[in-house]
């Protein structure tokens, strides 16, 4: 249930904001889940020690473990988690910055008004003896 809090926690954040919180249990979730899909959904957990797999009811079970498999071994799922945490970052970076526009300008990029999320920074490639505005720009 980790990545699907993790998506409602973002869809929450991005759509009521004031109904945000980053404690939020998961066993909150899966009750929610609940009652608004019903029997839509079925949730299954086979070793009771991790959070359940949550999957349509259309599906047979072997079908979604199949694809929950393929889900977390994909270089997807490790792309599409870094985006979730880029949108994250780049989101919480807007909202704590009084000054930034949306969006930000190039020339504002290039201000040092504003510095961009560290995990942005990751993306570089680039070598650690760089400047750190070289890093920022790059």
């Amino acid at each position: 249930m980790t990545m699907l809090r993790e998506r409602y926690q973002l869809h929450v954040q991005e759509n009521a904001p004031n109904c945000f919180d980053p404690n939020f249990r998961t066993s909150s979730l899966k009750q929610r889940l609940v009652t608004h899909f019903g029997d839509r959904l079925r949730f299954f957990n086979p070793s009771n020690n991790r959070g359940d797999l949550v999957f349509s009811s259309e599906l047979e079970i072997g079908e979604a473990v199949g694809a929950a498999f393929d889900a977390t071994a994909s270089e997807t799922r490790i792309l599409r988690e870094a985006a979730f945490i880029l949108r994250r970052d780049i989101t919480d970076a807007y909202k704590n910055s009084p000054t930034m526009e949306w969006p930000p300008s190039v020339d504002f990029l290039q201000s040092g008004d504003i510095f961009p999320p560290s995990s942005l920074t990751l993306l570089s490639g680039r070598a650690s003896n760089c400047s750190e505005r070289i890093t920022r720009v790059s």
